[in-house]
């Protein structure tokens, strides 16, 4: 059985069953907020003899930093970036390290919002660039800039923002991710100009899911996950028709459940399957309306026989 569902908004971990239909479905779009401006704003007048306060500069510096992150922590729940980098982290290939690759972006969102979370940095602008990414556990090289309005307590514009990191992975985690704390290093580089706003990695967000109920348990599925990632891959197109490769194949809900299966012997589990990159979703409908079209002909022999008796009808 498969079915085509909207993102549920509530939940990170589907836990509902499936329904008998596959049908695409329209996501509401969120109504336009609007800024009401006062029309009638009474602006205070200042005398000779009054001295406005003064808003101290911005001072920018930039920092070059390079560290080893060895594995994602599966058991931490958190937002779909950090699901997606888990990807790159856990089956590193240079599919996953391309900059225009989703990994690559997602990592970097991750990384950014770990790092300018630091409760030092708080007071601060800071953005993360990741310039460096490649395999071996995950290697990654980025540029920080951090802004610092009045006090510096933290030490940043003098160099010290590396020891301010140091010291928040010394246990050698950083959120969810764990770092080869022998690994980090960081350079100084010094004052730099305000940096430009730059074009935001693309939000990872799953509005459509293809879900597939099959009669395996978790323990068994995972041994042959990459197998059937592969296999849904290998007939599945982009809108410009080109042939998918394995890494634009996401299983949503295979992470939790495969670090962790709770029950290795029932059997019946739903796979939650999407699909990554420029048109996603309408990739994913596809890959859908093509798994509906094999089991309404009975044609799952196509899926190899690792599948065709395990999918529900």
């Amino acid at each position: 059985m498969t079915t085509i569902t909207p993102s549920p908004t509530t939940t990170k971990s589907p836990s509902a069953r499936a329904t008998n239909t596959l049908s695409p479905t329209t996501t509401a779009t969120p109504p336009a907020t609007t800024r009401v401006t006062p029309t009638n704003t009474i602006v205070p007048t200042t005398s000779a003899s009054t001295t406005s306060p003064t808003t101290p500069n911005t001072t920018y510096c930039a920092y070059i930093m390079t560290m080893t992150i060895t594995k994602s922590n599966t058991e931490i729940e958190d937002e779909e970036e950090k699901q997606v980098c888990s990807v790159a982290i856990n089956e590193c290939s240079d599919e996953h390290t391309e900059k225009d690759s989703p990994y690559y972006s997602a990592c970097q969102k991750y990384l950014e919002n770990q790092i300018c979370g630091i409760s030092a940095f708080k007071e601060t602008d800071c953005r993360l660039t990741i310039t460096d990414l490649k395999c071996g556990s995950l290697i990654t090289e980025h540029k920080l800039v951090l802004g610092v309005r009045g006090s510096d307590p933290s030490g940043i514009l003098i160099g010290s923002a590396g020891k301010v990191i140091r010291d928040e992975i010394k246990d050698g985690s950083l959120g969810a991710l764990a770092i080869d704390t022998t690994s980090f290093n960081s350079t100084f580089k010094g004052n730099v100009r305000e940096p430009k706003s730059t074009k935001k990695p693309p939000q990872v967000e799953f509005n459509v899911y293809v879900i597939v109920t099959m009669e395996y348990t978790w323990y068994e599925f995972c041994k042959i996950k990459e197998h059937f990632r592969e296999t849904i891959a290998s007939r599945s197109y982009d809108m410009k028709g080109k042939k998918l490769k394995t890494t634009d194949i996401f299983i949503v809900n295979s992470e939790t459940n495969c670090a962790m299966p709770a029950d290795k012997t029932k059997e019946g589990i739903d796979v939650w399957l999407v699909a990554l990159g420029s048109d996603a979703d309408k990739v994913t409908i596809q890959i859908g309306n093509d798994l509906k079209d094999l089991l309404d002909s009975r044609q799952l022999t196509k899926l190899g026989n690792l599948f065709e008796d395990r999918v529900k009808f």
